[in-house]
């Protein structure tokens, strides 16, 4: 295993959206960023980047806004044991 300065760590989020009261577990699959054409048990939409994050609030809140919702961001820190580089990754 590397050591903590070798490491990748990919940082995401996603909006849980509930009506007044949200539950006290929250499954992720249920996390599903309004995109009700998914399916949910294959997927787990994210916001990653600085920029995407800011967007894709604003989203959900106006979402939240229009369909009388109140929602809550989960953020998910991905740890890999190997540090990603696009260029020279292979397919495996």
């Amino acid at each position: 295993m590397m050591n903590k300065s070798e490491q990748s760590i990919l940082d995401l989020s996603t909006v849980y959206f509930f009506k007044q009261i949200p539950p006290p577990v929250i499954a992720l699959k249920d996390c599903n960023l309004w995109m009700n054409n998914l399916n949910k048990n294959e997927t787990l939409p994210v916001l990653h980047g600085r920029q995407s994050k800011q967007d894709g609030f604003m989203a959900a809140s106006n979402y939240a806004t229009k369909n009388r919702l109140d929602y809550t961001i989960i953020d998910l820190q991905i740890r890999f044991d190997h540090k990603q580089n696009p260029q020279r990754m292979k397919p495996e």
